[in-house]
């Protein structure tokens, strides 16, 4: 039973570490897969762990209960965060498409890269 608990505590915690990277302004992605791969390998091991707790009864029936409802909703948060880390990215990569499309109504009709002398 211990290990179960524990296991759901591993989970508990690589769960916060992801929520805590999505809330950082400029997390990058390696940190990001690094914390969804940690959470991935933690619910592996609360299922594993499980599996060989077999029945369980009465308080810890409860309290292991009670531990994954908490899993649950700081899961449902980490998916609602990264959601709207997605939404802002393809704003973002919108907003630069849009701004690209109306520089080039200013670019010269010459090669790119040119020089031009404006010393007059």
């Amino acid at each position: 039973m211990n290990a179960v608990l524990e296991e759901l505590a591993g989970a508990r915690h690589a769960l916060e570490g992801l929520l805590t990277i999505l809330e950082t302004e400029s997390a990058g992605e390696d940190r990001l897969r690094g914390a969804a791969e940690r959470c991935a390998r933690s619910f592996e091991r609360v299922t594993a762990e499980l599996d060989r707790a077999g029945e369980l009864e009465g308080d810890e029936r409860r309290q292991v209960a009670h531990e994954l409802g908490e899993l649950a909703r700081l899961n449902a948060l980490a998916a609602s965060c990264a959601s709207l880390k997605r939404d802002e990215v393809q704003g973002l990569l919108r907003r630069a498409r849009e701004e690209r499309k109306s520089l080039t109504f200013y670019k010269p009709g010459g090669a790119i890269g040119v020089s031009c002398d404006i010393s007059g």
